[in-house]
């Protein structure tokens, strides 16, 4: 699977809205907060070629906005820092106990 970011939506912006924009998504994943939506969501395609057209779609206009269309990234180093500091706390610990 290929994941996108989609940010800068419209807050009255629907997950239909964006099945339709994005018609090949596999799958769309619309944070909600109060109600409305969160101004960003994170969608899916089966293939690279869905996935180079959501993204070539970056700056397009939905609903009056002209929405940011990205290539999604883990964000991995906070949890690997998290563990090492961990770690370090822990044989500090048991060293001078």
């Amino acid at each position: 699977m290929h994941k996108v970011f989609c940010g800068h939506l419209s807050y009255d912006l629907t997950r239909d809205d964006l099945k339709s924009f994005f018609k090949n998504a596999a799958n769309v994943t619309l944070p909600m907060s109060s109600g409305k939506n969160r101004g960003f969501a994170f969608i899916e395609f089966k293939n690279q070629e869905d996935y180079d057209r959501a993204l070539a779609q970056n700056g397009a206009n939905l609903k009056g906005r002209r929405i940011t269309v990205s290539a999604f990234k883990e964000h991995t180093k906070k949890k690997e820092q998290f563990q090492e500091t961990s770690v370090k706390k822990y044989i500090i610990i048991h060293k001078y106990c």
